[in-house]
């Protein structure tokens, strides 16, 4: 396995989104999900190599669904976030800028942690337009797909 490989991957079945939390904390993520274990799994430890933290979990199809269950990789932590996109924001071609968003999250939060005076309003503010976009990046995405 290499970048370009997971750049394709990433490309056809990844997802980059950010989301917000009931307490109205926001978070960026990357997922992808297969019915195949095996895959996630070689991917997972290819990014272990490279420093980069994931989960894999399995969901179960709802029993009035004929189908299977899906495994759905995901970094969820935020430096293992931003060497992800970091590193295949290059690469992508259809999520680079779903990946450019999560990133520009990751490093607003980065921001906050640091103690950078910022308004709490216009913070909220820039995520939500972040979170917004990303969501319609997504979209548009499986639209075409």
């Amino acid at each position: 396995m290499n970048w370009d490989y997971v750049a394709g991957f990433v490309d056809g079945e990844g997802c980059f989104y950010i989301y917000k939390t009931a307490n109205k904390y926001f978070h960026g993520r990357f997922s992808i999900g297969q019915t195949e274990l095996q895959i996630l799994e070689e991917l997972q430890q290819f990014l272990a190599e490279n420093a980069i933290t994931a989960d894999i979990s399995y969901t179960s199809a709802p029993k009035s669904k004929s189908t299977t269950g899906m495994y759905n990789l995901r970094v969820t932590q935020r430096y293992s976030l931003k060497l992800l996109c970091e590193t295949l924001i290059p690469l992508l071609k259809v999520k680079k800028e779903a990946a450019r968003t999560v990133l520009a999250l990751c490093y607003k939060l980065d921001t906050m942690i640091k103690g950078v005076t910022i308004e709490k309003s216009e913070f909220i503010e820039n995520c939500e337009m972040l979170k917004d976009y990303c969501s319609s990046l997504n979209k548009l995405t499986a639209e075409r797909g």
